[in-house]
C-alpha cells in the first residue's frame, strides 16, 4: 500500500466538470486554520474535526485510486519533486508526513486541506492535447514535394541500420500534413512514444476511420485545435460534451490549405448534427474565401449545408452536379445523398443516377461506403416502382451491415404498401421466404395488415398482427384487431379485444359486434347516438330482425324487410293448380320485382363516387 507521501499526482488539465463533488465546505471551515497539522496519537483523543479529516482523506485516496485504475491519473515514478522537502515526525507514533513545497512550509497544508478551499474535490481526467502536437501546418514546406521526402527519409536508418524513432515521426507528420493516413501509419509502427499515439489518432481521423484509442474523444470543448479532431471523432454522433464552436474555427483556420476542403464536407455534417447552423454557415464562408475555386468536397459541404437550411432543390441540384461530373469517392457519395434526399421527399431518382447507385453498390462492395451505397441502389429500385426486383435484392444479397438491412428492408415494405398494385403486394407480402419479408417494424406489420384488410384478406391480415407484439396501450393495433375480427365474423372476440376504450370508433365497432350476435337493441341505440345515417334499419337488417327492420317504412331497406318478413311465395299445390293462384303469383312477383329495383337504384354508385 502506498503511503501518503508516495501518491505524487501528475499535473493535468483544469477540469470542465466534477467527478464525485464531495460536499466538504462545512468540514472545511475548521480544517485549515491551524499553523500545523494536528496528529492523533495514542496518550490523547482526536480533536473534533481530526476524525473527519482523517476520514475525508481516506474517501480522496479511493477516489484517487479508481482515477488511476481508469487510466485517468498517472502515478509519479519519484517519491520527490524538485522543490519539495519531506518532514518527519519527531515524537513518538508520528510517522511519515506528507511531503509539502519548501515555499510553502508555513502553511503545512495536507492534500485535502488544499482541496477544500473551494468545498469541493475535482477529479474529472479531463484533457486537451495541446496545440504544439497539432501544428499540421508547420510539418511540410511549401517546397518540391519529392525533395522533402527524400530528405527526411534519409534520415530514418542510421549507418548501423537502427531505426531513428524521431525520424519516423517527422516522416509521419510529413504524410499527415497532406492528408496521407495510410502512409503515417506505416511510420508510425517504427516509434513507440506517447506523440506517435497521437499522430496515429490523427491518421485514423484523416481516413474518416474510428480511432480505438480514442486520442480526441470528449474534447470538443477545448479552447485548441483539438476542438476541432474531437468534432471529426464523433462520425455522426452527438457530443456529450459542450461544443467549443471558436477553438474549431480557429482550429480550421490553422489548417494546412490542402486539408480545409478535404475535411471540409465532414466538418459541416457533424455541425449541423451537433446543431450548431451557425458555425456550419460560418465554416463554409471560410472555406469559400480559402479556395474559391469549387471542388466535389466544397461542392457536398455546400449542399449539405443547403439541407441543413431546408433548401432541398439546390441540395439536388449541387450533388446531381458532383454524382455526373466528378469520380471515385466525392460521386459516389453524393450519389449515396442524393438517393437519400429523394427518398425522403418521395421523388423518383434520375434513371442515371440509379445507374451510378447500381455500379458503385458493385464496385464499392467489401468498403466502408459499400453498404450505404446497396442501399442507394435499393432505393433507386423503389423510386422507379420496381418492387420485386427491390425485394429480390433484398432477399439475395446483404449490405454487409445488419443494420442497414434491416432498415432498408422496412423502407422497402412501407413504400411498397403505400404505393405497389394489388398483385404485386400480396406477391411479396405473402412470400413463403424469407421469413418476414416485410421485416419486423411495427408500424409496417400494422400497415400491412391494414392493407391487407383493405383487400377483404381478414385471415392474411391477422397474420400479420400476430407478428406484432402485444401492448394494451397501443390504440391502433387493438382497434385493427377488432376490425379485423368483425370481418372473420367473430363479434364476441371483437367486443373483448375493445374492453376498455372509447370513442366513437369504438361505439360503431361494438354496435356492428352486437347486431352480429343479434342485439339489435344496443345497435340500435348506439347508431341513434351517433347519427348513422338509416340507423333505425341498419342494426336490425344486420341481425336479420325483419320485424324490426320492417317496422320503420322508411325507403326501400324496410320494405325489402317486409317482403323477407311474410308469407312464403311458393303457393301450395291448390293455388299452384287455379288460375287466380297463377294471378296472384304474377302479382307477388310484380311486387317482389318494384321492391328489389328500388332497393337498387337506392344503392346505386355513381362514377363521381
Amino acid at each position: 500500500m502506498l503511503g501518503r507521501d508516495q501518491l505524487l499526482i501528475e499535473p493535468v488539465a483544469p477540469a470542465i466538470k466534477t467527478f464525485g463533488a464531495l460536499p466538504l465546505d462545512k468540514l472545511a471551515e475548521g480544517a485549515v486554520r491551524k499553523s500545523e497539522v494536528p496528529q492523533i496519537t495514542g496518550d490523547r483523543p482526536a480533536e473534533p474535526n481530526e476524525a473527519a479529516i482523517l476520514e475525508l482523506e481516506r474517501g480522496i485516496t479511493e477516489q484517487l485510486a479508481r482515477a488511476v485504475t481508469s487510466g485517468l491519473l498517472e502515478i509519479s515514478a519519484s517519491t520527490k519533486q524538485p522543490g519539495m522537502e519531506t518532514r518527519t515526525g519527531n515524537s513518538e507514533g508520528q510517522g511519515d508526513q506528507l511531503s509539502v513545497p519548501a515555499d510553502q512550509q508555513t502553511r503545512q497544508e495536507t492534500p485535502v486541506q488544499s482541496l477544500l478551499e473551494d468545498g469541493r474535490i475535482l477529479l474529472s481526467g479531463d484533457r486537451c492535447i495541446a496545440d504544439a502536437d497539432l501544428t499540421l501546418a508547420d510539418w511540410a514546406e511549401d517546397a518540391d514535394f519529392d525533395a522533402q521526402l527524400s530528405d527526411l527519409r534519409r534520415g530514418l536508418v542510421d549507418e548501423l541500420d537502427r531505426i531513428d524513432e524521431a525520424a519516423a515521426l517527422r516522416l509521419a507528420e510529413f504524410y499527415l500534413h497532406f492528408g496521407m493516413g495510410p502512409e503515417a501509419k506505416a511510420h508510425l509502427l517504427l516509434a513507440d512514444t506517447p506523440k506517435a499515439k497521437t499522430l496515429e489518432g490523427l491518421a485514423n481521423l484523416l481516413e474518416d476511420q474510428p480511432d480505438p484509442a480514442g486520442t480526441f474523444s470528449g474534447q470538443t470543448h477545448c479552447d485548441g485545435a483539438a476542438a476541432l479532431w474531437s468534432l471529426l471523432d464523433l462520425q455522426g454522433a452527438k457530443s456529450d460534451h459542450e461544443i467549443n464552436t471558436r477553438a474549431i474555427l480557429r482550429g480550421f483556420d490553422e489548417l494546412p490549405d490542402n486539408l480545409k476542403g478535404y475535411l471540409a464536407n465532414r466538418l459541416v455534417s457533424q455541425l449541423l448534427v451537433s446543431g450548431e447552423n451557425a458555425a456550419a454557415q460560418d465554416l463554409m464562408k471560410r472555406i469559400n474565401r480559402a479556395q474559391p475555386e469549387p471542388s466535389p468536397a466544397i461542392e457536398l459541404a455546400k449542399a449539405r449545408l443547403d439541407i441543413g437550411e431546408g433548401n432541398l432543390g439546390a441540395a439536388s441540384s449541387r450533388l446531381a452536379e458532383v454524382a455526373r461530373n466528378s469520380s471515385g469517392e466525392s460521386s459516389a457519395q453524393a450519389v449515396e445523398a442524393l438517393m437519400e434526399l429523394n427518398a425522403e421527399s418521395g421523388k423518383k431518382a434520375d434513371k442515371d443516377i440509379s445507374e451510378l447507385a447500381s455500379a458503385y453498390s458493385v464496385e464499392m462492395r467489401g468498403t466502408e461506403d459499400g453498404p450505404t451505397l446497396w442501399r442507394a441502389n435499393v432505393r433507386g429500385m423503389i423510386g422507379k416502382g420496381n418492387f420485386e426486383e427491390a425485394f429480390g435484392e433484398l432477399n439475395s444479397q446483404s449490405s454487409g451491415d445488419p443494420q442497414i438491412d434491416a432498415e432498408t428492408r422496412t423502407e422497402a415494405a412501407n413504400a411498397m404498401i403505400r404505393n405497389s398494385e394489388d398483385l404485386t403486394f400480396m406477391r411479396i407480402a405473402l412470400s413463403p421466404a424469407p421469413e418476414h419479408p416485410l421485416g419486423l417494424a411495427r408500424p409496417t406489420l400494422l400497415a400491412a395488415a391494414e392493407r391487407m384488410l383493405a383487400l377483404g384478406l381478414p385471415d392474411a391480415a391477422s397474420q400479420f398482427l400476430a407478428k406484432v407484439a402485444p401492448d394494451r396501450s397501443d390504440r391502433e393495433a387493438r382497434v385493427l384487431s377488432a376490425r379485423i375480427l368483425l370481418a372473420q365474423t367473430r363479434p364476441d372476440d371483437a367486443e373483448i379485444a375493445l374492453i376498455g376504450l372509447q370513442g366513437q370508433d369504438i361505439l360503431e365497432l361494438r354496435a356492428e359486434a352486437r347486431a352480429m350476435m343479434g342485439d339489435s337493441d344496443f345497435a340500435q341505440q348506439a347508431y341513434d347516438e351517433f347519427a348513422q345515417p338509416g340507423a333505425p334499419v341498419d342494426p336490425a337488417w344486420v341481425a336479420s330482425d325483419w320485424t324490426t327492420a320492417a317496422d320503420p317504412a322508411q325507403g326501400p331497406l324496410s320494405d325489402a324487410a317486409r317482403v323477407l318478413r311474410s308469407d312464403p311465395i311458393l303457393p301450395d299445390a291448390a293455388r299452384a293448380a287455379s288460375i287466380g293462384g297463377s294471378k296472384a303469383l304474377v302479382g307477388d312477383s310484380e311486387a317482389a320485382r318494384e321492391t328489389l329495383r328500388a332497393l337498387l337504384e337506392s344503392t346505386q354508385i355513381t362514377p363521381d363516387g
